[in-house]
């Protein structure tokens, strides 16, 4: 209905609880059986939208790609992945998404260009700057650690101008059966 007075649209709220139902559908990649592979990271379910006040927009940046290429890992185990069928595993559960950080900086533009333009000094002080506070915002501003079980970043350390080569690691147990997204 629409109220031109009010300047206001109404609608049943059968209509968009199908619309979120089909874009978290649309997200997600299947294989020809049907079973779900990934989400694609077109839209972040994890991350709160009160990130968005964050003044640290590379911390933020950061966010995006590490909660998006956890997504994107899906949830097959490391031990069931087909390079890792020969290798004995302890953990049978365990998935794990590696990340170089040079190869992060080179997603986020604008930390990118700042990093080139900054003596070494300086680099190593926006890296901790943007590095910490993704840390951070990874715990409170995000459902990272309530959707994926045993969650673990190593090393929740930001990276010098020197380690840039250097892996994030993050590993988890998979997916919360019991997860309930937070705001």
């Amino acid at each position: 209905m629409i109220d031109t007075q009010r300047n206001t649209i109404t609608f049943a709220t059968p209509y968009m609880n199908h619309i979120l139902r089909e874009i978290s559908e649309k997200n997600i990649e299947r294989n020809r059986a049907g079973e779900a592979l990934y989400i694609n990271p077109g839209y972040n379910l994890l991350m709160h939208s009160t990130i968005t006040s964050e003044r640290n927009k590379p911390a933020v940046e950061i966010v995006n790609r590490i909660t998006a290429g956890l997504l994107q890992r899906g949830g097959t185990a490391d031990a069931a992945l087909p390079q890792n069928k020969k290798k004995v595993m302890r953990n049978k559960t365990r998935i794990t998404y590696k990340i170089t950080y040079s190869g992060l900086i080179k997603d986020i533009p604008d930390l990118h260009q700042s990093l080139e333009a900054s003596t070494t000094a300086d680099k190593n002080k926006q890296l901790s700057r943007a590095f910490t506070k993704a840390f951070e915002l990874l715990r409170t501003k995000t459902d990272a650690y309530s959707y994926f079980t045993m969650l673990k970043i190593t090393p929740e350390l930001p990276p010098t101008s020197s380690t840039l080569t250097g892996c994030l690691t993050i590993t988890h147990e998979g997916i919360n059966g019991d997860y309930q997204r937070q705001e």
